[in-house]
């Protein structure tokens, strides 16, 4: 029997123009992800942008797999499971405070403090 891989679904997608996003497909992930990207002083976005496929094959490659690597060129959008701890790195912004106590208990802490 296949060993499940824990973490969370993202989705990859081009952008018009040139780019690349990577987001969590769970709203509560994003919004998580995007409260703790802001509380930090970053910008309130809940994804992850790449400005070029190069950039984008560099630093999450290894995640997505050859497979979605190619349908991703291609022009298809393409979803995979990551560790939540991968996504908060992708995030910065201490953002892997997300990862560490899941996004309803980050919200929870994150509405007290503001």
């Amino acid at each position: 029997m296949p060993v499940r891989k824990q973490g969370i679904k993202v989705t990859a997608e081009s952008v018009s123009g040139p780019g690349y996003i990577v987001y969590p497909v769970s709203e509560e992930w994003r919004r998580a992800f995007a409260t703790a990207v802001f509380l930090n002083g970053g910008p309130d976005d809940d994804s992850v942008f790449f400005q070029t496929f190069d950039q984008l094959v560099e630093n999450i490659g290894e995640e997505m797999g050859e497979r979605n690597i190619k349908e991703l060129s291609d022009g298809w959008d393409v979803t995979f499971i990551v560790d939540p701890w991968v996504v908060g790195n992708w995030y910065g912004y201490d953002a892997y405070r997300v990862a560490e106590l899941g996004p309803k208990e980050f919200m929870r802490i994150a509405e007290h403090k503001h």
